[in-house]
């Protein structure tokens, strides 16, 4: 492809043997090194995240509100250094360590206690469910096997090679310049520029894969927290693992999940919100949307809408009964 060629030339495979020839040592070094990146990427987006919640709560919906807010942090870190003074390996390393700092302070002082706990249980509620939660794993193995096959277009064309490209120089440039079109997706691209720098092209595509478990946990939560049985909540994820509009963008190397995590957990803090209002809720719910928005700007005719028609239809029945004095 253009991408390939013009580009990235050294994308292109050197000898017509690498297409049969599978090196499945070197295979299998470079997932797992994959995957010890994109998580340390992860746990420091947590902890980044972390540092705004309080000490003694660890809940899941906590755990997915603090890593999208900590990624929506980064990236705002990451674009004002790469504007201002460019972005080399070595200053994203300072910038992950340093940003992770204050959820290390915050959480250290009974986290593991806290965690052991919740995992019993957890564990404890869902022996019941074990075939289900085994079939379960069994589809998102399946589904991040089948996706890790290639690049979706729009990645190659845009998104994933813009974040590449900028790894390599640091500097805020255009695959194009004649087009601008990537500057839509620079937010959520930035993360994939700073897991390049520091993993790899492969270890930055299970970013998305992470952002797609978060929404799979939130739509967990929010299941829960509207009522629905454990069995429903699972037919729900089925559904999600079983749809290639999920699928075929956890290995795509695109950031609609990414973009999409943040709205799945708001969601959760939304329901939340109408038995127990705060203006802390309120300020994580606008947040989170937010960065959705700025994240992929095309949101901007859909989060607030939804936004709106949410709190309307909740308040309509005493409207219609109260009129606006209730209000």
């Amino acid at each position: 492809t253009y991408v390939q060629i013009f580009v990235f030339p050294e994308m292109l495979p050197r000898l017509p043997e690498s297409f049969v020839t599978p090196h499945w040592l070197k295979f299998i070094g470079e997932i797992l090194r994959a995957i010890s990146g994109v998580s340390l990427f992860a746990l420091t987006a947590f902890l980044c995240g972390a540092a705004f919640f309080r000490r003694q709560v660890t809940s899941l919906p906590n755990l997915l509100s603090a890593f999208v807010l900590g990624e929506a942090l980064l990236s705002l870190v990451f674009l004002s250094l790469l504007t201002l003074t460019g972005l080399q390996t070595r200053l994203t390393a300072i910038v992950l360590v340093l940003c992770a700092l204050p959820g290390i302070l915050r959480l250290s002082p009974g986290i593991l206690h806290q965690l052991v706990a919740w995992q019993k249980k957890e564990i404890s509620q869902s022996t019941s469910l074990f075939l289900d939660w085994f079939l379960l794993v069994t589809i998102v193995v399946t589904a991040l096997g089948l996706s890790s096959a290639r690049l979706g277009y729009d990645a190659v064309s845009y998104y994933f090679s813009q974040a590449r490209l900028m790894a390599f120089t640091g500097l805020p440039i255009f695959t194009n310049s004649g087009d601008a079109f990537v500057v839509s997706s620079f937010h959520p691209g930035i993360l994939f520029t700073a897991v390049i720098q520091l993993f790899g092209d492969q270890a930055a595509r299970m970013l998305s894969w992470v952002n797609g478990l978060v929404i799979l946990a939130a739509g967990w939560e929010i299941g829960k927290a509207i009522g629905l049985s454990a069995r429903a909540r699972f037919y729900f994820l089925t559904l999600m693992l079983t749809s290639t509009a999920f699928v075929d963008l956890l290995g795509d190397g695109k950031v609609e999940l990414i973009s999409t995590a943040p709205i799945a957990v708001a969601l959760w803090w939304m329901i939340g919100s109408l038995q127990n209002p705060s203006p802390g809720r309120f300020l994580l719910i606008g947040s989170l949307l937010g960065f959705a928005i700025i994240a992929r700007p095309y949101n901007i005719f859909l989060v607030p809408v939804f936004t709106i028609l949410f709190y309307l239809l909740q308040a309509w029945p005493v409207l219609r009964k109260d009129g606006l004095k209730a209000a």
